[in-house]
């Protein structure tokens, strides 16, 4: 199952000064690192435009990956 907030990459447990385990994701989520390469495929191959609509579509298909990697039910 990939959830959209996920973060990107894993983390890792730490123990801070306190002796507490700090697994807090840290970075992009999934759905923000889709959007980014989506969208630096999408200027890479049609150049500008505008860039609200150039951004929707980006977030548009990170979204449908997102929606495709999960299995239907």
């Amino acid at each position: 199952m990939t959830k959209p907030n996920d973060p990107v990459f894993s983390t890792e447990k730490k123990v801070t000064s306190e002796g507490v385990y700090d697994n807090q994701p840290k970075g992009l989520t999934k759905r923000e690192y889709f959007a980014a390469m989506a969208l630096q495929g999408i200027l890479a191959n049609e150049g500008t435009g505008n860039c609200d609509t150039v951004c929707r579509t980006a977030i548009y298909h990170a979204d449908e990956l997102i929606r495709q990697l999960n299995p239907r039910h």
